[in-house]
């Protein structure tokens, strides 16, 4: 039975193959996961790769900064009062650009 890290790595390993919600080839290459739980790990990892780049993933500063209808999905702290919002999304069809929605939600967070 594989181990937390080796879980992890295989997820890794298919992060693009996560955010394309691409099942085929994410059963192909032996993982298992279901269509409603993409979303979630494909943020997770995100955080997990930011992470492991030496960023401060602040989550307590995301509480701070999360409302009840506007949510951030990753804050990192460059300290100095510098920011980076991250607003993870996966997507089914290759052809839709959701730079608009994403650009709106983080429009709205600035207020």
């Amino acid at each position: 039975m594989p181990g937390v890290q080796d879980a992890e790595n295989l997820y890794l390993e298919n992060y693009e193959h996560i955010g394309f919600r691409n099942l085929n080839n994410l059963k192909e290459n032996g993982v298992r996961i279901k269509e409603n739980e993409m979303g979630i790990k494909f943020e997770d990892l995100t955080k997990s790769i930011f992470t492991k780049l030496g960023f401060n993933v602040d989550k307590k500063l995301r509480q701070l900064l999360n409302t009840k209808k506007e949510k951030i999905d990753i804050v990192i702290n460059l300290s100095n009062k510098e920011l980076i919002l991250i607003e993870c999304k996966t997507i089914k069809e290759s052809g839709y650009n959701k730079f608009s929605s994403v650009s709106r939600q983080l429009k709205a967070i600035e207020k």
